[in-house]
């Protein structure tokens, strides 16, 4: 009688413990990692997460939820497939059980292929007329790159400045080639400068010959009557005024401070009663032997 008293008992037992289940152990910590934690722009890599529990034990098998602290640098899928989006950091997250852990990756853009400029060349005005030139950067599979790192530069100063922004900005009447470059390789776009001429504006109908160092008559109209009353700029650099009359200015040019050239055109800015007028001559810098 006493067995079978222990016998059911120990059935009894045996029925409440299954009927209960196994325990459950809450989630103590969510380490993310990433396959790569550098990448390039357009480039994928695999996430994967370790769920540990209050006991110190990883937990097969947990429910791991992905989502993306930087969506715009860094896209994250549901099955935790991180793709690099822009140039930047970008910080991937898994949760489970409350809990949750980040991974950072840094994005960088692929190797530039070509560069080139939104245009080829312009048109600006003075005083102070401005254009921007944007860079448009691809990689080797002509895929576009956003937001290139490229470092402009102008070849005549003294006709049109640029920032690191590629904003341009006119100085004197003339030509400038502005450059940009990046990675080994250029890319150049041709500005010229002219000014915005009215009725009252210095008008300018002929100009002699001009040689590096020599003189030069500029014939025209609506100059000041006065030496100190105009300013004459070839290329944007000052020659120095002998003689005026509101028809006729005479000139002498600097020897040095010029690109050699045999002979080649130039622009000429005369500017008197507060406005600017412009016209063109041409300019010989080296004397053939």
């Amino acid at each position: 009688m006493m067995r079978r008293l222990l016998a059911v008992g120990l059935l009894a037992v045996a029925a409440c413990e299954g009927s209960s289940g196994p325990r459950t152990i809450p989630v103590g910590s969510v380490t993310a990692t990433a396959a790569s934690t550098s990448m390039v722009v357009g480039a994928t890599t695999q996430l994967s997460a370790t769920v540990v529990g209050t006991d110190g034990n990883a937990i097969a098998g947990a429910a791991v939820t992905w989502t993306s602290g930087t969506p715009s640098v860094l896209g994250v899928s549901a099955s935790g497939v991180a793709t690099a989006l822009q140039p930047g950091t970008g910080t991937a997250r898994a949760s489970s059980g409350g809990k949750s852990g980040d991974v950072s990756i840094v994005i960088s853009n692929p190797p530039i292929a070509t560069l080139g400029f939104d245009r080829d060349s312009a048109v600006i005005a003075l005083p102070a007329g401005t254009v921007t030139l944007v860079p448009v950067a691809k990689d080797a599979n002509g895929r576009a790159i956003s937001n290139p790192t490229v470092f402009f530069s102008t070849d005549a100063p003294k006709v049109a400045t640029v920032t690191q922004l590629g904003v341009v900005t006119a100085v004197a009447a003339g030509t400038a080639v502005i450059s940009g470059n990046t990675e080994g390789i250029t890319a150049t776009s041709r500005i010229r400068v002219t000014a915005n001429v009215t009725t009252t504006s210095p008008r300018i109908t002929s100009i002699s010959a001009m040689t590096a160092g020599g003189t030069a008559t500029i014939a025209g109209s609506g100059f000041a009557a006065s030496i100190a009353g105009n300013a004459v700029l070839v290329e944007g650099v000052p020659v120095t005024i002998t003689a005026a009359t509101t028809t006729q200015l005479s000139v002498t040019l600097p020897a040095g401070g010029w690109a050699c050239s045999a002979a080649r055109t130039v622009a000429v800015q005369v500017n008197a009663n507060n406005k600017s007028g412009v016209g063109t001559g041409t300019l010989r810098t080296v004397i053939a032997r």
